[in-house]
């Protein structure tokens, strides 16, 4: 069937009952001259070849006037080249089309727009247009819209390669969607009654336009799942990059969605790889391969919660490359996990590895973050309930970039490794009012003001084992905790070297107990600074202590205990400094060197390993007593040395008190009473 004239329809179609149509080839060449016009309210069903136009505002299969009850069959191939000209326009209550191809290339001219009172279920091989304002395919459905199709590809502006709007349930499975025009998203879908079930999948999409997002679905409290393969918007030429504001997904008022992607890449400023914002109380869960954004603003995850709801994240890697690009950030959640397999790498500043407020018991959990930008923490997390933490190596390279930074009621878990470079950048933060149960690993900071653990709680207690952290910087002190109960802390290594910096420093209000394995050392500081109510201190065989101020400086009002089986020593101050109630000190395989000064109180030293004494030891008031069954000996050097005991009333020796070196001249001093007990010996 052929025509040529304006006006001029190939075939026209009036029923009111059951018609079918079978027709091998149309074709038309005049403008307003559809191929197929179908008028009617019966049922038509299709069999075509070939439908061809060529003129301006001629479809190549229309409907016109009442609506058809149902439109099924099969169309073969639809071509039209003219403006305004469609590849197939129709309404009907239900419409079931399959075929092979729609292609369309005059403004205007979408491949189809199919409006169904109630179904739509639509399968083809492709469509294709190249216009302004040609969508691949649109359409409403009053209950279901289910569509099918291998390929969609649009080039002109303001060309979605899928825009649907549902009253009920919308499935669409595509193969692969290609836009290349600017506002011309990949498949977009609108839900106008919550209680629907909106399903998505596509193996790739592909926009390359400004404000061309891969999915936008508004859900309007709508189920929504995503299941996507590869999707990718905005590109990279010699004249410079698109895809401003195309987010790789886009979901609006969710209230339970999933989106399950293998890779979502973002080009442009501005366009997150997912972003969701969510009705209250929604129930979300991403679970992702691989997030790419290379342009600031865009983060990799971004969930904006209305009400605290549930959030599930899981992700194998996610990359940012811009200023204020996020690799995760989640707004006003509730609980749930947010787990990342492998790595996140962020690459601008204020571009947080994890942002996350977390408002009921969740775990965050990842196995590599790193940063570099001023101001970009690696993990940042905030909640109102228990945080349980699984993180792994945390590095950063800026100003104010913590490691981890975690502010909850409880904060339980593990940080294996933590580097940070910049100033002001903490290597591990964590402050909670209900209490603090941390393990943390290798710590490194090199940055002023940058100290390498820091656990706060302010109304409970903290218990931590930290095995090793070094700070290079100035005012940058190894650890510090402060609880407004106990603290229990086992301590493997601390060294610390820059001006002001303490190895570890712990207030509580009430009691603590320190272990220290291997050592703690301050070249300029404090080794140790310990302030509670009751202090229990042990440093393990073969540990050691060397502050530049003081070794261990203890304020315990309620009393101490000192337990060394290792040594401990000061550049420029005292080895022990201990203050508040009665102390009792037990040295027993190692070395105290230097001088000591003792509580007001009636203190105790029991010497059964060595105390190597130089300078003044003040013992201060009180019944004190030194229980030698060890050694006392002087320091070495060159010219001879003192060492005085004042404040001391007793000291019971029945060790060795060696005076006996390579120089002659020494003096020991001792303003008590020196009782001589049952194999005590004095080498002079």
């Amino acid at each position: 069937m052929t025509t040529s004239g304006d006006g001029a329809d190939g075939v026209v179609l009036n029923s009111t009952s059951r018609a079918e149509l079978i027709l091998d080839q149309v074709t038309t060449a005049g403008e307003s001259a559809s191929g197929i016009f179908l008028q009617g309210r019966g049922t038509v069903t299709l069999d075509l070849g070939a439908i061809t136009t060529s003129g301006d505002f001629s479809t190549g299969v229309t409907t016109s006037g009442a609506t058809f009850s149902r439109i099924d069959g099969d169309i073969r191939s639809v071509t039209t080249t003219g403006e305004g000209s469609q590849g197939l326009y129709l309404y009907a209550d239900v419409i079931d089309l399959t075929g092979g191809s729609i292609s369309t290339t005059g403004d205007d001219a979408s491949g189809a727009y199919l409006s169904a009172a109630e179904r739509v279920n639509f399968t083809f091989e492709s469509i294709t247009t190249t216009g302004y304002a040609s969508n691949g395919i649109g359409g409403w459905a009053g209950e279901d819209f289910t569509l099918t199709v291998g390929r969609i590809s649009t080039q002109g502006d303001r060309s979605e390669g899928v825009s649907v709007l549902g009253d009920a349930d919308v499935t669409i499975d595509i193969g692969e969607v290609v836009t290349q025009g600017e506002s011309s998203t990949g498949i977009s879908v609108f839900s106008q009654l919550d209680g629907g079930i909106l399903t998505i999948d596509a193996d790739t999409i592909q926009t390359a336009g400004d404000d061309s997002m891969g999915v936008y679905v508004g859900a309007n409290g709508s189920e929504t799942t995503l299941n996507l393969g590869n999707v990718a918007t905005g590109r990279t030429t010699p004249d410079g990059t698109t895809g401003a504001g195309s987010h790789g997904v886009s979901i609006e008022a969710a209230l339970k969605a999933t989106v399950n992607a293998d890779s979502i890449i973002t080009r442009g400023a501005g366009a997150d790889a997912v972003r969701i914002n969510s009705l209250p109380l929604a129930d979300i869960t991403v679970d992702v391969g691989t997030l790419t954004t290379h342009g600031d603003g865009s983060r990799g995850l971004y969930i904006d919660m209305g009400e605290p709801g549930r959030v599930s994240v899981f992700a194998d890697t996610i990359s940012t490359s811009g200023a204020q690009a996020h690799g995760i950030r989640v707004e006003n959640g509730g609980g749930g996990q947010i787990a990342v397999t492998e790595s996140i790498t962020t690459r601008g500043d204020g571009a947080f590895g994890i942002w996350a407020e977390l408002r009921d018991q969740a775990q965050v959990q990842a196995l590599t973050v790193s940063t570099q930008g001023d101001g970009a923490t690696a993990v940042h997390i905030e909640g109102n309930s228990l945080l349980t933490l699984g993180l792994g190596d945390l590095t950063t390279a800026g100003d104010q970039a913590h490691g981890a930074d975690v502010r909850g009621v409880q904060v339980r878990g593990a940080v294996d490794r933590v580097a940070t470079t910049g100033a002001g950048a903490i290597g591990v933060q964590a402050v909670a009012q209900d209490g603090v149960n941390l393990e943390v690993g290798r710590v490194r900071t090199s940055g002023t003001g940058s100290v390498g653990v820091s656990l706060t709680a302010s109304s409970e207690s903290i218990v931590t084992r930290i095995s090793d952290v070094e700070t290079t910087g100035s005012q940058a002190h190894g650890v510090q905790l402060d609880a407004s109960r106990d603290v229990s802390a086992t301590i493997g290594r601390i060294a610390v070297s820059g001006q002001g910096a303490h190895g570890l420093v712990a207030h509580s209000d009430f009691a603590q107990t320190i272990t220290v394995e291997n050592g703690v050392s301050a070249q300029h500081g404090a080794a140790i600074d310990l302030t509670g109510s009751r202090v229990n201190f042990t440093l393990d065989q073969g540990g050691v202590v060397r502050g530049g101020e003081v070794g261990l400086r203890i304020d315990a009002w309620d009393g101490s205990r000192v337990i060394l089986n290792g040594s401990v020593s000061a550049t420029h101050g005292p080895a022990l400094d201990i203050k508040g109630g009665a102390t009792h000190i037990e040295n027993r395989a190692n070395t105290i060197i230097g001088h000591i000064d003792l509580t007001e109180n009636d203190d105790v030293l029991d010497n059964a390993g060595r105390f190597t004494a130089g300078g003044l030891s003040d013992f201060g008031l009180g019944d004190d007593v030194l229980n030698n069954t060890g050694l006392i000996e002087m320091i070495e050097g060159t010219a001879p040395r003192t060492a005085t005991f004042v404040g001391l009333e007793r000291l019971n020796n029945s060790g060795v008190i060696d005076l006996t070196n390579s120089v002659a001249g020494d003096v020991f001093t001792l303003d008590g009473v020196l009782n001589g007990q049952t194999g005590g010996r004095i080498g002079l």
